[in-house]
């Protein structure tokens, strides 16, 4: 690219498809780079990282992949700024990557915004609540006998009240 004078360049909407050039980091005086809600797909190009000069980006709602590049510049920048690329990963994104046979794979999110993990962890929680819930009344209904004793009494005569109130209305 010839256009090292140029600072800003908002490409936004457009249907673009295909990947980000590699060389769009000769852009040197680039300031405000808009690529948001196109069709663009593939990597983030590292050189994206050496533009010094850029102080607004937004590669939000596109199709991109893989590990948002490293370095000074592109860690300035927030979450929003790269949101609804599912398959992107790392900072400043909450989805960490994962390497699978030498490739970055996104940990992806199921559709709630958990990790699978946390579900897990949340399903598990319940189970174990109730369960030691459970064992907890029963339990001591079964050791304690003036408890057993005492809330058998509580409940019948709070059963005997309300036949009373209700033997009222239906009288």
């Amino acid at each position: 690219m010839k256009l090292q004078g140029l600072i800003s360049l908002n490409l936004s909407r457009n249907q673009l498809s295909g990947m980000i050039p590699h060389n769009i980091g000769n852009l040197t005086s680039l300031e405000v780079l808009d690529l948001s809600m196109n069709l663009l797909s593939g990597t983030i190009p590292s050189s994206l990282s050496h533009l010094t000069s850029l102080d607004t980006l937004n590669l939000s709602h596109n199709k991109l992949t893989g590990k948002i590049p490293s370095g000074p510049q592109l860690q300035t920048f927030n979450m929003f700024d790269f949101s609804d690329n599912v398959g992107l990963c790392g900072f400043p994104l909450p989805n960490n990557c994962l390497t699978h046979n030498n490739s970055i794979v996104p940990l992806v999110e199921n559709e709630a915004g958990y990790k699978k993990i946390e579900v897990i962890w949340i399903i598990c929680s319940v189970i174990l609540g109730y369960v030691i819930g459970f064992w907890v009344y029963f339990g001591a209904l079964y050791w304690k006998i003036s408890l057993r004793f005492a809330i058998f009494q509580f409940t019948d005569k709070m059963q005997d009240k309300m036949m009373k109130r209700c033997g009222r209305y239906f009288h």
